[in-house]
């Protein structure tokens, strides 16, 4: 629910609203999420591999 109202938000930028999901969804290390490029996004999957 935090990261919902978090998200929400209308001043957060969308960059770091992508960041919170990420780390809250996966579990990710800093390290890992950080380090993931756009073009290793596959969007109609989900998917993101690290």
């Amino acid at each position: 629910m935090a990261v919902d109202r978090l998200i929400a938000r209308r001043e957060v930028h969308l960059r770091e609203k992508t960041l919170w999901r990420m780390f809250f969804e996966t579990s990710g290390r800093a390290e890992e999420i950080l380090g993931v490029n756009i073009e290793d996004l596959d969007f109609a999957g989900r998917l993101c591999p690290v």
